[in-house]
C-alpha cells in the first residue's frame, strides 16, 4: 500500500479511531444544521426592539410615552406621530396656496365645508329624532330633555343653512321646528296654523331671519305673538316664566323692528318693559 511508505509519525497522527469518527460525524451534523438555520430563518424570529428613543430635542425619551407633533417635528427628520386629519389639512393648505388663494378665501372655503358637514349631520339627527317620536309632536308626551335636543338640532341646522346663504331654507327649517308648514305650502296667514304655545328660542331665531330679510311685518307678527305668550305666562304663573335672557332678547328685537318702522315711542316702551 502507498501508506506503507509514509513516515511512522504521519500514520500515527492521521489514524482515526471509532471515538474520533463519532465525534466528527456529530460535528458535521451540527454544521449542517447551522447552515440550514442561517439560510432559512425561523418565522418566530423578531428583531430586537430599541430600548431608547431620542426625542426632537435629541434627549432620551421615555419609551412608554407617545410622541406628539411639536414645532420641531416639521423637518425632514421628524419623528412625531402624525394624525390623518392633520395630514389632510396640511395637504389642503398647500393646494390652496398653490392655487393662489388668499387667507380670506381659504377661511371661506373651510367655513363652507364645515357648514355643509353640519347640515348633513343635523339632517341625520333630525330624521332619527322624528323616527323615534313621529312628525306630529305632542309636547305633553315628550320629555323636556328630548324637546331640548330637537331644539338644539334645529337651531344648528338653520344656522348652517344661513351661513351658506340659504335663508329661505333656514326659515323653513325653523318653521318646521315650530310645527308650522313651510312658506311655499302656507296660506299666507300665519294665524291659521301657528301653534298655541311657541318655543321661545326657535321663534326668536325665525323673527331674526325675517328681520334680516327686511320682512319686518312677519318678524313683528311672530314677536308680538311671542310677547303675548310671555306676558300671559308671567301674569298667570310667574314661577314658570322663560329665562330672563331669552325674554330680554325678544323685547330687544321687537324694539329694533319698531325703530326701523319709525315708531320710536313703541320701541322705547318695549325696551323699558324688557
Amino acid at each position: 500500500m502507498q501508506g506503507d511508505n509514509w513516515p511512522i509519525e504521519q500514520l500515527t497522527n492521521s489514524r482515526i479511531t471509532d471515538r474520533d469518527y463519532v465525534i466528527g460525524q456529530q460535528t458535521n451534523e451540527t454544521k449542517q444544521q447551522d447552515n440550514q438555520s442561517s439560510s432559512f430563518p425561523s418565522h418566530s424570529y423578531r428583531p430586537p426592539e430599541p430600548q431608547h428613543r431620542l426625542g426632537c430635542d435629541g434627549k432620551q425619551a421615555d419609551s412608554s410615552t407617545n410622541c406628539s407633533p411639536r414645532p420641531c417635528d416639521s423637518g425632514p427628520h421628524a419623528t412625531a406621530c402624525l394624525d390623518g386629519d392633520d395630514l389632510l389639512a396640511t395637504h389642503e393648505e398647500r393646494a390652496y396656496v398653490a392655487a393662489g388663494l388668499s387667507s380670506s378665501d381659504i377661511d371661506s372655503l373651510r367655513q363652507r365645508r364645515k357648514r355643509t358637514e353640519e347640515i348633513a349631520v343635523c339632517q341625520m339627527l333630525l330624521n332619527g329624532w322624528h323616527a323615534r317620536h313621529g312628525m306630529e309632536i305632542d309636547a305633553s308626551l315628550v320629555s323636556a330633555e328630548e324637546l331640548g335636543e330637537r331644539r338644539r338640532i334645529v337651531l344648528c341646522y338653520a344656522s348652517a343653512l344661513e351661513g351658506l346663504q340659504r335663508r329661505q331654507a333656514a326659515v323653513d327649517a325653523l318653521r318646521l321646528g315650530l310645527n308650522v308648514a313651510e312658506e311655499e305650502f302656507g296660506l299666507g296667514v300665519e294665524e291659521e296654523f301657528a301653534p298655541e304655545e311657541l318655543d321661545v328660542q326657535l321663534t326668536l331665531a325665525l323673527a331674526k331671519l325675517y328681520f334680516k330679510d327686511n320682512r319686518k311685518e312677519k318678524a313683528m307678527w311672530w314677536l308680538h305673538t311671542l310677547l303675548t305668550q310671555l306676558r300671559g305666562s308671567t301674569d298667570s304663573n310667574p314661577g314658570t316664566s322663560v329665562p330672563a335672557e331669552d325674554a330680554s332678547d325678544v323685547f330687544h328685537l321687537a324694539g329694533w323692528v319698531r325703530i326701523h318702522d319709525d315708531d320710536h315711542t313703541s320701541a322705547y316702551e318695549l325696551w323699558t318693559e324688557g
